[in-house]
């Protein structure tokens, strides 16, 4: 991942890391075996496993401590959905319109920088959960009750930085 930081103090900096982030996720519904009874034990269940590939812009702030090799970051990030395919039981395919093309999650996250002149390798793992419910507008949904999904979890990044002093 690209980082590029504004250091507005010492230990406070405003970060911009754009970068790729393919997502895979598995899902698990329920489908009733008639469409007018109500969900029971005796349903039906399918799974499927959804892979995403995006393009993640987080725009945020580092707070580093005292040695300036820790650090705490927070802030937003914006995804732009680049593609997806669904793996289910009766093969893959790549659906229109099955997931919103922006996403908007907030990140929390912790991490460590070794300096290695004239660089600094960054360490960091971060939990991200995602604003914005992902199922797409023109949906045939044949659910009493459309599901609710949101992008979230835990994410391991490392990124190397160069300083330049404007």
């Amino acid at each position: 991942a690209l980082h590029v930081s504004y250091e507005i103090t010492s230990d406070v900096s405003l970060i911009l890391q754009p970068g790729f982030a393919p997502r895979k996720s598995a899902l698990q519904y329920t489908v009733p075996k008639d469409p007018n009874a109500l969900i029971s034990k005796d349903t039906l269940v399918d799974s499927a496993f959804v892979m995403t590939r995006w393009v993640d812009i987080p725009v945020g702030m580092r707070v580093y401590s005292g040695s300036h090799r820790w650090f705490f970051s927070t802030g937003a990030t914006l995804s732009l959905l680049q593609g997806i395919e669904i793996d289910t039981l009766n093969g893959s395919y790549e659906p229109d319109n099955a997931i919103k093309t922006t996403d908007l999650a907030v990140f929390i996250g912790a991490g460590y920088r070794i300096p290695v002149d004239p660089i600094g390798l960054c360490i960091e793992v971060r939990y991200s959960q995602g604003l914005v419910d992902l199922i797409g507008e023109n949906q045939d949904v044949t659910f009493r009750q459309a599901p609710v999904i949101r992008m979230g979890g835990f994410q391991a990044r490392v990124s190397a930085e160069w300083r330049f002093d404007l």
